[in-house]
């Protein structure tokens, strides 16, 4: 069960104009593609920081998002967003990079999904979860890094 992001080396650049290599990125990964036009993930976002505080014991994961507009577009273009917005994404973001991971992972067109990498390879994908399968996903990236 996979998807392999080990073909080419692909740089992407974050919200924080940082470069990353994103081989080196699915090592260990959980990533998040989530809209900022979603009100189910804006009021989700406080539970996704919950979820990346409650495994950063976990060594060399990372957490990296994916969203098509930035914050500020997406209240620029549906200012009642803001509403729902409690607090950004302590992730590594990224933004308008949907022509990248649509070809390489999207099945379902639902935000928010998660993707769940380990060694450059797709191992579980959890596409809009309720609270009890994110604790599930979590139990099984803390199983998966297992020593």
């Amino acid at each position: 069960m996979g998807c392999s992001a080990n073909r080419q080396t692909v740089r992407l650049t974050s919200t924080e104009n940082k470069s990353y290599d994103f081989k080196e990125l699915t090592d260990n990964c959980v990533v998040l593609i989530y809209s900022y036009e979603c009100g189910y993930c804006l009021t989700g976002i406080p539970k996704y920081n919950k979820f990346k505080d409650e495994l950063s014991n976990v060594e060399n994961l990372r957490f990296v998002a994916f969203a098509e507009q930035s914050l500020e577009q997406g209240i620029s273009d549906y200012p009642w967003t803001s509403d729902y917005l409690k607090e950004d994404l302590t992730w590594i973001k990224f933004v308008g990079y949907q022509d990248f991971y649509t070809k390489l992972w999207r099945k379902k067109k639902v935000f928010p999904e998660f993707i769940y990498f380990k060694d450059g390879k797709r191992k579980k994908t959890l596409p809009a979860p309720y609270d009890y399968e994110l604790e599930k996903f979590k139990q099984y990236i803390l199983d998966q890094n297992k020593k």
